[in-house]
């Protein structure tokens, strides 16, 4: 989600106590940053010392050739290390990749296969300033959490989503309807982004053949699927920032509910369920304190 390097390392370091730290995730922002302001204090939770960077069981690895790209015989080195070494006393194993956008196609589809196949005990962090450039399969493989010094604004026809949140549900009636106008909302936007790039494509899907259009195609849904992700990963982190440190339990729920739709969960149950849960949450909350 688009947030602060303190709000993502929250936002995972209550994933890791709840039990449900995802196997991957792509950390979007300053590379640099995330890794210092983000991923080191969590790394050494994970391994169980002050100084992850020198852990036997982190394996980072950065662009390192003279084109900057990450070559197919780093990501091999990875996955024997990941699969052969034994594990030491942190009982985990951590795969930091920085500037993940710069593995070429054949170490991109190689990596592919870790994913697919996620290995016990361990945990994968792609960091990366350009997520839109990973292969759609990576990225619907990993939990996406963009950092930014700030979350910025909603747009205007999103704006009575995100305010209505910071009040409290008195009702589950209220939370319902506040779930269809997210849904709602998500379902016009989808269709937008996907009419807005294939518009951007139109003269080049005119001049090609019926076998190559119907390769720009796909790869223009693949295009529109990910910006609707993106999308959708900032309205989520938007809505976190306006329910407030005070409703943990609600915001635990709004980010349930982000995960469950990466996993390609129907938008309206997942929706529904987490207003439920929300005016759930409130209401209890509110009879606690009258």
């Amino acid at each position: 989600m688009p947030l602060t390097s303190q709000q993502a390392l929250d936002c995972l370091r209550r994933a890791l106590a709840h039990g449900h730290l995802a196997h991957a995730y792509i950390l979007s922002g300053p590379v640099e940053e995330v890794e210092r302001e983000t991923l080191r204090p969590l790394l050494g939770e994970l391994l169980r010392t002050e100084r992850p960077e020198i852990h036997p069981d982190l394996h980072r690895i950065a662009p390192a050739s003279k084109s900057r790209q990450i070559l197919t015989e780093k990501i091999d080195e990875l996955i024997f290390t990941l699969n052969q070494s034994p594990f030491t006393a942190g009982g985990k194993k951590i795969a930091l990749i920085c500037h993940a956008d710069r593995m070429n196609t054949a170490s991109a589809n190689k990596f592919l296969k870790t994913l697919e196949e996620p290995h016990p005990r361990t945990h994968i962090f792609l960091l990366t300033e350009r997520p839109s450039a990973l292969l759609p399969t990576i990225r619907s493989r990993c939990g996406i959490i963009a950092l930014r010094q700030d979350v910025p604004l909603p747009e205007p026809e999103a704006i009575p989503l995100v305010n209505s949140v910071k009040q409290p549900f008195t009702n589950k009636l209220a939370a319902l309807l506040w779930s269809r106008s997210i849904e709602e909302h998500l379902v016009k936007k989808s269709i937008q982004i996907e009419k807005d790039i294939f518009e951007s494509h139109k003269e080049t899907l005119k001049q090609l053949e019926a076998e190559g259009r119907e390769f720009l195609e796909k790869e223009i849904s693949g295009q529109a699927a990910s910006a609707t992700a993106e999308y959708r990963a900032l309205l989520f982190a938007q809505l976190t920032v306006a329910i407030g440190p005070t409703r943990p339990n609600a915001i635990e729920a709004i980010e349930q509910a982000h995960r469950d739709l990466q996993r390609n969960l129907p938008l309206g149950l997942v929706l529904d369920r987490m207003a439920l849960q929300v005016a759930r949450q409130d209401v209890e909350r509110l009879s606690f304190y009258t």
